[in-house]
């Protein structure tokens, strides 16, 4: 009965949230915790289900799961302001810089057990309610660890250039429905230093236009525009070391991004989706690449980084070895290393470096 009682009132409060949205009656939208009702899968499914919705319609006002009492709920539908308007909705439960970046991740189905799991023992217990999943599949045990975090993008689940650039306009999308101020991407070989993005990022207006980034080509890309029929010039900011935008220049690339308008814009060009944003905003939209070189990728050699200098990066990657070449990845102190056995990506030891004592395994000085 007490389980029955909690679906019916999941349901309910759902129910009246979308109803309430609809006749923009309510201006906060509220994310009921699958927590809260403890181990009932059913009322779990169906939790993330309504949140799914809310998602996928740009219901959503704010990324984070919200725990959030009845007198609150009161004061947010109550308060009018003298010309008849609610409150602004970014007022609400905004306490740090951190909360108004929404930080997207790019995986895919096959790389959930190892990239993801090294992601999610480590950089996403920094910002949790911030981080979000973008893959081509459903995947239980992820929506579990990551308090339902994961977006099924519906995308391929290969590696070509349609499917990436899938996966980047449903990342676009999905910050779009959110009232945050960054969209910030990365990849699912990148190891991201949260307090220095968020303090990196405190540096530029947010209200201003800004593509913040670096590149891994040393000088500008070229390709023909069949539509112009000439060729065209410009930057691009590597997807394997992350980028950020602002939110005003996400805004004015919402068209050329919606309704199959970014994947199409990959085909035009022939190239991925890291670059097809770098054409539609240094080529269409006019807005430079304004570079921030404490991004790195696993396209550049990462054992150069000073260790003095690793609290200051924002973004780490990693390369396995190959026939080719050695493995590529960041140099750490002995005293700070797991085994690389252990941690071949030498995310786990940085994570020990950064934040000492933040994972079990972390070697004790």
């Amino acid at each position: 009965m007490a389980k029955m009682a909690a679906r019916h009132l999941a349901n309910g409060l759902a129910m009246a949230l979308l109803l309430a949205l609809c006749a923009g009656l309510v201006y906060v939208t509220v994310l009921i915790s699958s927590e809260s009702f403890g181990d009932d899968q059913r009322v779990k499914r169906s939790l993330l289900a309504d949140n799914e919705y809310l998602f996928k319609n740009g219901l959503l006002h704010r990324v984070h799961w919200t725990k959030t009492t009845p007198s609150t709920l009161n004061s947010a539908t109550s308060e009018v302001s003298e010309n008849g308007n609610l409150p602004n909705p970014s007022r609400f439960d905004k306490k740090s810089p951190l909360e108004y970046i929404f930080i997207s991740v790019k995986t895919a189905t096959k790389f959930h057990l190892n990239r993801l799991q090294v992601i999610i023992d480590t950089w996403f217990n920094l910002a949790p309610d911030q981080i979000w999943f973008f893959s081509d599949s459903d995947d239980p045990s992820v929506v579990k660890k990551t308090n339902g975090h994961l977006v099924n993008t519906k995308c391929s689940s290969s590696h070509n250039r349609s499917a990436l650039c899938c996966k980047m306009a449903a990342e676009i999308m999905a910050f779009l429905a959110t009232d945050n101020r960054w969209f910030c991407h990365f990849d699912d070989d990148n190891y991201v230093n949260v307090p220095a993005l968020v303090k990196n990022l405190e540096h530029f207006d947010h209200t201003s236009e800004w593509y913040l980034g670096k590149p891994s080509i040393p000088s500008p890309l070229e390709v023909m525009s069949k539509k112009e029929k000439k060729k065209v010039s410009f930057w691009f900011a590597t997807g394997g070391a992350g980028f950020c935008l602002s939110r005003p220049l996400v805004k004015r690339m919402a068209p050329m991004v919606e309704n199959g308008e970014f994947v199409a814009t990959g085909e035009t060009i022939r190239l991925p989706d890291d670059v097809t944003v770098g054409y539609i905003i240094e080529h269409k939209l006019g807005v430079p690449l304004t570079v921030v070189r404490s991004f790195h990728s696993h396209l550049e050699p990462l054992r150069l980084i000073a260790e003095s200098s690793m609290s200051d990066q924002i973004s780490f990657g990693y390369a396995a070895p190959s026939s080719l070449q050695q493995s590529n990845h960041i140099a750490l102190p002995s005293s700070s290393q797991i085994s690389e056995l252990e941690d071949p990506t030498r995310f786990m030891s940085l994570h020990c470096y950064l934040f000492p004592g933040s994972l079990k395994m972390c070697p004790k000085h």
